[in-house]
């Protein structure tokens, strides 16, 4: 009876409450995300190739290579057909994407909550600071790093690098939106074809930065969906 009570070999490890945490069809919402960044992927691929087209056009009118009024009329058409249709598919993905995003915030907080872990902030706050202008950048990005860390410590299958690849689709669909936007706003009624082709070309990169940064989301959002069944 003397010995010392630390001599006894410590309590089995009690198991992870893992039902509660993948509770509210939140293996059903990873799933959606995947598919979506799939099928989002596809829409940036083909808007990235309409820019790549209007840069083109651009440069012909910039080089005199039209041959008639005609024909160029004709090639500007088409590429701001090729461009509104393919960057409108676009953003509606992304806003079914946001919208499947911000709920996948909203349940897993309050899954973690539920089941243990603490969250930094509640679920009201993890939708809310996605609509702050600005400081969203930084609040979504701290979101993503607290409840991923949370789902580690009830699935050991999940590493850092898949914070990382979530983190890098963030970042860079900001930067590449940021860009596509940046474009729009050096073009005004007297802008000479010089700064037509200027503009073109930075929406080329932010088409490019979007489409890198949907690679990462498909990256991350599969690591997520298969180390979570």
């Amino acid at each position: 009876m003397s010995e010392s009570i630390s001599s006894f070999p410590p309590p089995p490890p009690m198991p992870a409450p893992t039902s509660n945490v993948l509770g509210r069809n939140i293996n059903g919402i990873h799933t959606t995300l995947f598919v979506s960044m799939i099928v989002s992927l596809v829409a940036a691929g083909l808007y990235f190739l309409a820019t790549i087209n209007q840069y083109q056009v651009f440069s012909d009118m910039k080089n005199l290579n039209f041959t008639s009024e005609t024909e160029l009329m004709d090639a500007a058409t088409q590429s701001d057909d090729f461009i509104s249709s393919s960057y409108g598919f676009y953003f509606l993905l992304l806003l079914f994407t946001s919208i499947v995003f911000l709920v996948w915030c909203n349940k897993l907080t309050k899954n973690l909550n539920e089941s243990g872990y603490g969250t930094e902030k509640g679920s009201g706050w993890v939708v809310g600071s996605y609509f702050v202008p600005i400081a969203n950048f930084f609040f979504v990005f701290g979101t993503i790093k607290d409840l991923l860390t949370g789902l580690g410590k009830f699935f050991p299958a999940m590493s850092i690098d898949r914070q990382k690849s979530m983190k890098a689709w963030w970042i860079l669909t900001i930067i590449g939106g940021l860009l596509a936007r940046a474009s729009d706003s050096m073009i005004t009624d007297d802008s000479n074809i010089d700064e037509y082709v200027t503009a073109g070309g930075v929406e080329v990169v932010g088409a490019l930065v979007i489409v890198i940064g949907l690679v990462f989301g498909v990256k991350a959002f599969k690591q997520l969906r298969d180390d979570t069944k």
